[in-house]
């Protein structure tokens, strides 16, 4: 059997393919940066994963190319930046001494009840929302309801 060693680190692979997909993996810049943060992904997929955690960037405007030279508005006090004024606006509610609602994990606080249970299934990895056509569970009910629409039309069974 021929083995296949990476140049770069001396890793043995069974075929050129797989040596190949590792070039490309690990020894090749990251091609995909956030315009938002400067932070650069190797895979388009990661970058708009980022976008949409980080940034909190509508799960499908997360892959489109923003306007060139737009500025994006950023919080005054944690620098935190993002794609509207309207998530700016509702993330400042964020330190507003009004949350009354503290998640005694990890300290974030809210200042609705609501905000703070959809918080916590994300420590305790809590599912409750399920698609009646594929049974995929979900932590969100918006989550859930995206899925189904694509689910429904037979786009993807994936969230």
């Amino acid at each position: 059997m021929t083995a296949f060693r990476c140049p770069t680190c001396n890793a043995v692979y069974a075929s050129s393919q797989t040596l190949n997909r590792h070039m490309n993996e690990d020894h090749q810049p990251n091609k995909f940066i956030c315009e938002l943060c400067s932070k650069s992904y190797k895979r388009k997929y990661d970058l708009k994963k980022h976008k949409v955690k980080i940034h909190e960037v509508a799960d499908d405007a997360a892959s489109k190319v923003p306007p060139v030279n737009k500025s994006f508005p950023q919080c005054p006090i944690c620098k935190k930046v993002f794609s509207e004024t309207c998530n700016l606006n509702q993330h400042l509610k964020t330190h507003s001494p009004s949350n009354n609602y503290k998640c005694e994990s990890c300290e974030k606080t809210y200042s609705r009840k609501h905000g703070l249970m959809r918080h916590l299934r994300s420590h305790t990895g809590e599912e409750p929302f399920s698609c009646d056509t594929c049974q995929s569970t979900f932590s969100r009910k918006d989550v859930l309801i995206r899925h189904q629409r694509r689910c429904v039309l037979g786009e993807s069974s994936a969230p």
